[in-house]
């Protein structure tokens, strides 16, 4: 049954103009979004009971639920080169920043791949790396470097020692950060030098 006039149709016109009024004047300025920081599992249980006496019959049913927070981590990289304008012979740092923005849990064993830029002849590594972690006891950082796609399996793998000097893309470089605590960071440096 649809009615549209009398007291309904000025309730749903009074509200349909204030549902719009709310979009327009929330529909400037910046927009947020965010993620889940975790999956919330649910498990119901429910049963069902009644009387064995045949004189009393009743019977009933009850549910309950338990909830669990399963966290996970959030880690976010980014990536800076400094200077952003340069000429050939200088020096490039690249420098990648992992963060772990989750507030409950940490992340571990977060692997972290670079390639030097450009085909071989453009851009030569510079021994030196920079790297850190932030206040989370006990973590560290491992790295390597390796050479033949796909950069995640590393056909040539060297652990432990940073690319020779000199050495020239495409090369993958290759970091392992044990543990990043929630709301920690690290921060992973290597040069270059333009040819």
């Amino acid at each position: 049954m649809t009615y549209r006039g009398g007291r309904l149709g000025r309730v749903r016109r009074t509200l349909g103009a204030v549902a719009i009024a709310a979009i327009l004047a929330g529909g400037t300025g910046s927009a947020v979004a965010a993620t889940a920081e975790g999956t919330l599992i649910t498990g119901v249980l429910c049963m069902t009971y009644g009387s064995v006496n045949p004189g009393v019959q009743y019977s009933a049913s009850y549910c309950v639920t338990g909830v669990a927070l399963v966290a996970n981590p959030q880690i976010l990289a980014t990536k800076i080169a400094t200077p952003s304008i340069e000429s050939s012979g200088a020096t490039l740092t690249y420098c990648i920043w992992v963060s772990n923005v989750s507030a409950f849990t940490s992340a571990f064993n977060v692997h972290v791949i670079d390639i030097i830029p450009g085909s071989s002849g453009v851009m030569a590594y510079v021994q030196g790396q920079e790297n850190w972690i932030t206040a989370t006891p006990g973590a560290t950082v491992t790295f390597g470097y390796g050479s033949q796609p796909p950069w995640n399996a590393f056909r040539t793998l060297y652990w432990g020692s940073e690319c020779p000097a000199g050495q020239t893309g495409p090369y993958g470089i290759r970091w392992v950060v044990s543990l990043i605590g929630p709301g920690k960071s690290a921060l992973l440096c290597w040069k270059a030098s333009i040819l």
